[in-house]
Protein backbone atom coordinates (compact mmCIF):
# COMPACT_ATOMS: atom_id res chain seq x y z
CA UNK A 1 0.00 0.00 0.00
CA UNK A 2 1.19 3.48 -0.89
CA UNK A 3 -0.20 6.86 0.07
CA UNK A 4 0.34 10.26 -1.51
CA UNK A 5 -1.03 13.65 -0.54
CA UNK A 6 -1.59 16.56 -2.90
CA UNK A 7 -2.60 20.15 -2.21
CA UNK A 8 -4.48 22.17 -4.79
CA UNK A 9 -4.10 25.89 -5.35
CA UNK A 10 -6.48 28.27 -3.55
CA UNK A 11 -9.56 29.16 -5.56
CA UNK A 12 -10.07 32.74 -6.65
CA UNK A 13 -13.85 32.48 -6.25
CA UNK A 14 -13.44 31.62 -2.54
CA UNK A 15 -11.10 34.58 -2.09
CA UNK A 16 -13.48 37.00 -3.84
CA UNK A 17 -16.60 35.71 -2.09
CA UNK A 18 -15.04 35.91 1.35
CA UNK A 19 -13.51 39.32 0.58
CA UNK A 20 -16.93 40.64 -0.46
CA UNK A 21 -18.52 39.19 2.69
CA UNK A 22 -15.86 40.69 4.97
CA UNK A 23 -15.93 44.04 3.17
CA UNK A 24 -19.70 44.27 3.55
CA UNK A 25 -19.47 43.39 7.25
CA UNK A 26 -16.74 46.00 7.76
CA UNK A 27 -18.85 48.56 5.90
CA UNK A 28 -21.72 47.99 8.31
CA UNK A 29 -19.35 48.19 11.30
CA UNK A 30 -17.60 51.35 10.09
CA UNK A 31 -20.91 53.05 9.30
CA UNK A 32 -22.28 52.02 12.72
CA UNK A 33 -19.21 53.36 14.50
CA UNK A 34 -19.48 56.60 12.54
CA UNK A 35 -23.08 57.06 13.64
CA UNK A 36 -22.31 56.19 17.26
CA UNK A 37 -19.03 58.09 17.70
CA UNK A 38 -19.61 61.06 15.39
CA UNK A 39 -17.54 63.94 16.85
CA UNK A 40 -18.21 66.49 14.18
CA UNK A 41 -16.05 64.81 11.53
CA UNK A 42 -17.38 64.66 8.04
CA UNK A 43 -17.93 61.26 6.47
CA UNK A 44 -14.92 61.51 4.06
CA UNK A 45 -12.59 62.47 6.93
CA UNK A 46 -13.81 59.54 9.00
CA UNK A 47 -13.38 57.06 6.15
CA UNK A 48 -9.89 58.38 5.39
CA UNK A 49 -8.87 57.67 8.99
CA UNK A 50 -10.03 54.04 8.81
CA UNK A 51 -9.32 53.38 5.12
CA UNK A 52 -6.18 51.27 5.66
CA UNK A 53 -7.91 48.94 8.11
CA UNK A 54 -11.06 48.99 6.02
CA UNK A 55 -9.21 47.41 3.08
CA UNK A 56 -6.36 45.45 4.70
CA UNK A 57 -8.32 43.44 7.26
CA UNK A 58 -10.78 41.96 4.75
CA UNK A 59 -7.89 41.39 2.32
CA UNK A 60 -5.79 39.43 4.82
CA UNK A 61 -8.82 37.53 6.13
CA UNK A 62 -9.84 36.55 2.60
CA UNK A 63 -6.31 35.40 1.76
CA UNK A 64 -6.15 33.28 4.91
CA UNK A 65 -9.58 31.81 4.16
CA UNK A 66 -8.63 31.01 0.56
CA UNK A 67 -5.52 29.12 1.66
CA UNK A 68 -7.25 27.30 4.51
CA UNK A 69 -10.21 26.23 2.37
CA UNK A 70 -8.26 24.83 -0.57
CA UNK A 71 -8.77 21.22 -1.55
CA UNK A 72 -6.40 18.41 -0.64
CA UNK A 73 -6.24 14.93 -2.09
CA UNK A 74 -5.14 11.68 -0.50
CA UNK A 75 -4.41 8.79 -2.85
CA UNK A 76 -4.27 5.32 -1.32
CA UNK A 77 -2.92 3.03 -4.02
CA UNK A 78 -1.83 -0.56 -4.41
CA UNK A 79 -4.56 -2.01 -2.21
CA UNK A 80 -6.19 -5.37 -2.81
CA UNK A 81 -9.70 -4.36 -1.83
CA UNK A 82 -10.38 -0.67 -2.49
CA UNK A 83 -14.05 -1.06 -1.51
CA UNK A 84 -12.97 -2.18 1.97
CA UNK A 85 -10.61 0.79 2.28
CA UNK A 86 -13.36 3.20 1.18
CA UNK A 87 -15.78 1.66 3.68
CA UNK A 88 -13.15 2.00 6.42
CA UNK A 89 -12.58 5.67 5.48
CA UNK A 90 -16.32 6.44 5.53
CA UNK A 91 -16.70 4.80 8.96
CA UNK A 92 -13.70 6.71 10.35
CA UNK A 93 -14.99 10.01 9.04
CA UNK A 94 -18.45 9.30 10.42
CA UNK A 95 -16.87 8.77 13.84
CA UNK A 96 -15.31 12.22 13.44
CA UNK A 97 -18.55 14.07 12.76
CA UNK A 98 -19.12 13.62 9.03
CA UNK A 99 -22.27 12.19 7.49
CA UNK A 100 -23.03 10.67 4.10
CA UNK A 101 -24.61 13.11 1.68
CA UNK A 102 -24.82 10.85 -1.37
CA UNK A 103 -23.58 7.47 -2.54
CA UNK A 104 -23.13 6.17 -6.07
CA UNK A 105 -21.35 3.10 -7.44
CA UNK A 106 -17.73 4.13 -6.93
CA UNK A 107 -18.19 7.47 -5.20
CA UNK A 108 -19.32 8.60 -1.76
CA UNK A 109 -19.79 12.25 -0.81
CA UNK A 110 -19.64 13.18 2.86
CA UNK A 111 -20.56 16.46 4.52
CA UNK A 112 -20.08 17.81 7.99
CA UNK A 113 -22.65 17.05 10.62
CA UNK A 114 -22.28 20.50 12.15
CA UNK A 115 -24.57 23.35 11.10
CA UNK A 116 -21.84 26.02 10.93
CA UNK A 117 -19.57 24.07 8.59
CA UNK A 118 -22.54 23.04 6.44
CA UNK A 119 -23.35 26.75 6.13
CA UNK A 120 -19.76 27.40 4.99
CA UNK A 121 -20.19 24.63 2.43
CA UNK A 122 -23.41 26.17 1.15
CA UNK A 123 -21.76 29.59 0.83
CA UNK A 124 -18.28 28.66 -0.38
CA UNK A 125 -18.33 24.94 -1.28
CA UNK A 126 -15.47 24.07 1.06
CA UNK A 127 -16.74 21.35 3.38
CA UNK A 128 -17.46 18.33 1.17
CA UNK A 129 -15.29 15.23 1.02
CA UNK A 130 -15.48 12.91 -1.99
CA UNK A 131 -14.23 9.31 -1.85
CA UNK A 132 -13.71 7.63 -5.22
CA UNK A 133 -12.66 4.05 -5.72
CA UNK A 134 -11.10 2.57 -8.81
CA UNK A 135 -9.59 -0.81 -9.60
CA UNK A 136 -6.65 -0.57 -7.19
CA UNK A 137 -6.81 2.82 -5.48
CA UNK A 138 -8.96 5.09 -3.36
CA UNK A 139 -8.94 8.88 -3.79
CA UNK A 140 -10.22 11.20 -1.07
CA UNK A 141 -10.65 14.83 -2.11
CA UNK A 142 -11.72 17.42 0.43
CA UNK A 143 -10.59 19.88 3.05
CA UNK A 144 -7.38 19.45 5.01
CA UNK A 145 -9.08 18.50 8.27
CA UNK A 146 -10.67 15.35 6.85
CA UNK A 147 -7.72 14.35 4.69
CA UNK A 148 -5.40 14.70 7.69
CA UNK A 149 -7.64 12.42 9.79
CA UNK A 150 -7.35 9.67 7.16
CA UNK A 151 -3.65 10.19 6.50
CA UNK A 152 -2.70 10.22 10.18
CA UNK A 153 -4.72 7.09 10.94
CA UNK A 154 -3.07 5.23 8.06
CA UNK A 155 0.46 6.35 8.95
CA UNK A 156 0.35 5.99 12.72
CA UNK A 157 -2.67 3.83 13.54
CA UNK A 158 -3.51 0.18 13.24
CA UNK A 159 -5.38 -0.45 10.00
CA UNK A 160 -6.19 -3.93 8.72
CA UNK A 161 -5.13 -3.28 5.13
CA UNK A 162 -1.74 -1.66 5.82
CA UNK A 163 0.54 -4.71 5.62
CA UNK A 164 -1.28 -6.74 3.01
CA UNK A 165 0.88 -7.77 0.07
CA UNK A 166 -0.36 -6.16 -3.10
CA UNK A 167 -1.52 -8.65 -5.72
CA UNK A 168 -0.62 -7.33 -9.14
CA UNK A 169 -3.11 -8.01 -11.88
Amino acid sequence: MKTASLSYKPQLKNFLAYFALMLSLFTVMVAGFYLIVNKGESLPEYFSSVAVLYILLPLFNAAAFAYSSRKHELIISEVNDPAYVAKWAVELLQLNGMRIKSTEDNMTVLESGKKYTRMLNNWFGTELLTLRTSENEVRAIGNFRCIDILDTKIKFGQVAFKDQPYKHS
